[in-house]
């Protein structure tokens, strides 16, 4: 088993898919997981999507980063906020 760390720029979400990548990244965690591996993945926090959530077997997905929500613009942030997302990794 192991254990894999992913981050998503991008909104992870436990009943539907938003975009491509979001997409590939759901279909390979959850090959991933069904194989015994440890899956966690950190996804930009959303006022939609906020709460630590199981997307399949041995996966799990933290949407807590406090990058923009939105694309093209995730990195234009807050000092504030990057501080943020240093603290949710640190711990």
């Amino acid at each position: 088993m192991k254990k894999i760390l992913v981050f998503s720029l991008g909104p992870v979400f436990k009943d539907y898919v938003h975009g491509g990548s979001q997409k590939i990244l759901r279909e390979v965690s959850l090959y991933l997981g069904e194989r015994g591996n440890k899956i966690d993945i950190y996804c930009v926090e959303r006022k939609d999507n906020y709460e630590i959530f199981s997307l399949g077997k041995n996966v799990t997905v933290y949407p807590k980063l406090k990058f923009k929500e939105t694309f093209p613009l995730p990195y234009k942030t807050s000092p504030y906020s990057l501080w943020k997302v240093i603290e949710t990794l640190d711990t």
